[in-house]
C-alpha cells in the first residue's frame, strides 16, 4: 500500500516492478593487500518464462612503482533464455598514469604520462538441446601510451607541448555454425605521433610525424586493416587533444594562483601607526605539501591603495618593501603584493592598522661604559609611532629612582 502524505507533500511513488522476475542476492567479494584493492559483485534475476540475467561488475586499483597508479573497471552482461539463445557483452577499462598534475614544478616544468586501454566483448550464440547451433564472438579494444612534457617559461605562460604518443587498436571477429561453417578475422593496427603542439592555436607543429601499420589475418582483408588504421589514428588524434587540455588547465591554474603562495612578515594585520614605517619581506612558495621556495626569476610589484611602499617593483629573490602608514587610520595601509614566476602567479592582500594601545620608550641615560641601549633611544625618538622619554636613571630605575619613574608611569598611563 502507498504510505500516506503528510499534509501539503505529496506521497512517493511505489518503485515499479516486473511481474515474475525473482532478483538473487548479489554476491560480491573484495580484497586488498598493502598495494592493491579491488571489488567484485555478481547478481542474478530470472523471469518467469525461464530467461536468465547475470550482471557482474569489478573495480580495482594497484599503486605501481615509482609513484603510478592503475585503476580498472570492468562491467559484463549475460542473458540465456529457454530457447538456447544466449548473448552477451562486456566492457573493461583500465588507465596506468602518474598523478595528474594540476601544477607545474617550481621551476614550471609539467608531465604527463600513462597507459589508457578500452575493450569491449560481444556474444551471440544458439543451442538447441545439447547442439551447439552457431556462435559469434566480436571483440575490440584500443591501448594509448601517451609521454608529453611542456614547461612554463617567466612569465608563467606555457611554451610548446613536445608528445610521443602510440595506440594500438586490435579487433577480432569468429563465427561457427554447426561445426562445418567458420569464418575468423583479426586486424591490429598501430600508429604512433611524435612531435609537438601549440597551446595557443592547438595546432601540431609541422615536423610532427605520424605513422600507421597494419596486420591481419583471416577474413576481410585490406578493408578490415584499412577500418582499424583509421581507428588507430582517430585515437591518436584525440590523445594531443587529451594533453592538450591538461597543460591548458594547468597552465591556468598556475596562471589563477593556485599553484604559488606568498609569504609576508609581517603577516597581513600587523600594527602600523599612521606616518610610521616598516619593513615587509616576501617570499614565494610553490603549494606543495613540503612548501619549497620557488627559484629564481621571480618578478614583484607591489600597488598600495593606502599608505605607501617601495619600490614599487623588484626581481630579488626575497624582497623587502618600506610601508609607510598613511597619515590616519585605523587602517594606515593596504597592499597588494604580485608575484611572476615560472610556477606560477600570485597576489595576495596586505594591510595594516593603528595599533589599539600607545607605546612609550623610556631611555634611562645613567650608563657606565658602553650604552647597548642607545641605539634603540636613537630608533624611537624619531618615530611618530612611539612617545619618547629620557630619565637621568640606572637601567634599574625602580631602584634608583622610584618616585621619578612612578610619575613619569603616571603620566604615560
Amino acid at each position: 500500500p502507498t504510505p500516506t502524505a503528510p499534509a501539503g507533500r505529496r506521497a512517493p511513488r511505489a518503485l515499479p516492478r516486473s511481474p515474475g522476475v525473482t532478483i538473487g542476492e548479489p554476491v560480491g567479494s573484495i580484497s586488498a593487500d598493502g598495494r592493491s584493492a579491488s571489488v567484485v559483485i555478481s547478481a542474478t534475476a530470472e523471469s518467469a518464462d525461464g530467461t536468465r540475467a547475470t550482471l557482474d561488475a569489478e573495480i580495482g586499483a594497484r599503486a605501481e612503482n615509482g609513484g603510478d597508479a592503475t585503476l580498472r573497471i570492468g562491467l559484463g552482461v549475460t542473458v540465456a533464455d529457454t530457447a538456447g539463445l544466449r548473448t552477451g557483452s562486456r566492457i573493461a577499462f583500465s588507465e596506468s598514469a602518474g598523478a595528474r598534475e594540476l601544477c607545474p614544478s617550481a621551476t614550471g616544468r609539467i608531465e604527463a604520462r600513462g597507459t589508457r586501454r578500452l575493450a569491449t566483448s560481444h556474444l551471440i550464440g544458439q543451442r538447441i538441446g545439447p547442439a551447439d547451433i552457431g556462435t559469434v564472438r566480436e571483440a575490440t579494444s584500443t591501448t594509448i601510451t601517451t609521454r608529453a612534457r611542456g614547461s612554463l617559461d617567466a612569465d608563467a605562460r606555457l611554451g610548446p607541448i613536445p608528445f610521443s604518443i602510440t595506440v594500438v587498436a586490435d579487433a577480432s571477429f569468429a563465427g561457427q555454425v554447426l561445426a562445418f561453417f567458420q569464418n575468423r578475422a583479426r586486424a591490429t593496427a598501430t600508429a604512433t605521433a611524435s612531435g609537438s603542439v601549440d597551446p595557443i592555436s592547438g595546432q601540431v607543429s609541422p615536423t610532427t610525424r605520424f605513422s600507421v601499420s597494419t596486420r591481419g589475418s583471416g577474413g576481410g582483408g585490406a578493408a578490415y586493416r584499412t577500418t582499424m588504421a583509421q581507428l588507430a589514428l582517430q585515437r591518436t588524434r584525440e590523445a594531443i587533444g587529451d594533453v592538450l587540455q591538461q597543460f591548458r588547465a594547468t597552465e591556468a591554474n598556475a596562471r589563477n594562483g593556485g599553484c604559488t603562495v606568498i609569504e609576508l612578515s609581517p603577516g597581513s594585520g600587523a600594527d602600523l601607526d599612521p606616518g610610521a614605517a616598516l619593513d615587509l619581506q616576501a617570499t614565494l612558495r610553490t603549494r606543495e605539501l613540503t612548501r619549497p621556495a620557488v627559484p629564481a626569476p621571480v618578478r614583484w610589484s607591489v600597488v598600495a591603495t593606502r599608505g605607501r611602499a617601495a619600490p614599487a617593483t623588484s626581481t630579488a629573490l626575497t624582497p623587502t618593501f618600506r610601508v609607510t602608514g598613511a597619515a590616519s587610520g585605523p587602517v594606515t595601509a593596504v597592499l597588494a603584493v604580485k608575484a611572476v614566476s615560472r610556477a606560477g602567479i600570485s597576489i595576495e592582500p596586505w594591510e595594516a592598522r593603528q595599533s589599539p594601545f600607545p607605546r612609550t620608550y623610556i631611555h634611562c641615560t645613567k650608563k657606565a661604559g658602553f650604552d647597548v641601549f642607545q641605539q634603540f633611544a636613537d630608533r624611537f625618538r624619531g618615530d611618530p609611532a612611539w612617545t619618547f622619554h629620557a630619565m637621568d636613571a640606572s637601567h634599574s630605575p625602580n631602584i634608583t629612582a622610584p618616585a621619578a619613574l612612578a610619575d613619569l608611569l603616571l603620566f604615560v598611563a
